[in-house]
């Protein structure tokens, strides 16, 4: 537990200052950048308040942690594909 914990806190720091940059260079207009940064915030930090409570799910659904790892990769990989598309400026 305490190496999967190190491995997920240098990966989502990493994904962290990574994520800033990118945000900061795609916003579409800089009049309305303040409340482009307020809707990503929030978009950043709601999956925080669920994600808990559907990883309690999978962990008791499936009677242990075997499920949650190979789930979090899959949700991983789905956000770094997420990006793909994104055209810098």
């Amino acid at each position: 537990m305490i190496g999967s914990t190190v491995v997920l806190t240098i990966g989502f720091g990493t994904f962290l200052a990574v994520d800033q940059a990118l945000v900061t260079r795609v916003l579409p207009d800089a009049d309305s950048a303040a409340k482009d940064l307020g809707i990503i915030n929030i978009a950043s930090t709601l999956p925080s308040t669920f994600a808990p409570m559907a990883a309690a799910a999978i962990v008791t659904a499936s009677h242990g942690y075997g499920t949650l790892y190979p789930v979090v990769a899959l949700v991983a990989g789905l956000g770094a594909l997420a990006i793909v598309p994104v055209e810098t400026r």
